[in-house]
């Protein structure tokens, strides 16, 4: 069994304790790591990625990102149920006209994209379970 020599604790350890090309090993390392990340944090900062993607949509969809971060936590249109921080709700826009028509759950807009995004099928579907 070949050992290689840790640079940070020299203790000698077998090369199934290293990762390809290192010095420390991965107990090492991984500590070092820890404490490196502990000392500095990533800064939280505005204009992240998701509020860009946000304000794209808000702009696709043809109004302000201000009233699109207030229309995604009222409840979905389609089912009534309460938008969270955690799972708010989608903008949807009117096939025909491409404005803004209102915000949906999760369940709902994949239901509708499942149904191809068709106000006719949806009312073909509705017509089935009529009956």
């Amino acid at each position: 069994m070949e050992l290689r020599t840790c640079s940070t604790c020299f203790t000698d350890k077998p090369l199934a304790e290293f990762q390809a090309g290192r010095k420390q090993c991965t107990t090492c390392r991984n500590a070092t790591r820890t404490r490196l990340r502990a000392a500095n944090p990533k800064p939280a900062t505005p204009g992240s990625h998701i509020d860009e993607r946000l304000r794209r949509t808000a702009k696709t969809l043809g109004i302000t990102p201000e009233r699109f971060a207030i229309e995604r936590m009222k409840p979905c249109a389609a089912c009534a149920k309460e938008a969270t921080q955690e799972t708010p709700n989608t903008g949807v826009a009117d096939p025909t006209t491409g404005q803004f028509a209102g915000t949906v759950c999760l369940s709902c807009a994949k239901g509708f994209a499942f149904l191809g995004k068709d106000p006719e099928r949806l009312a073909n579907l509705l017509a089935l379970f009529e009956h």
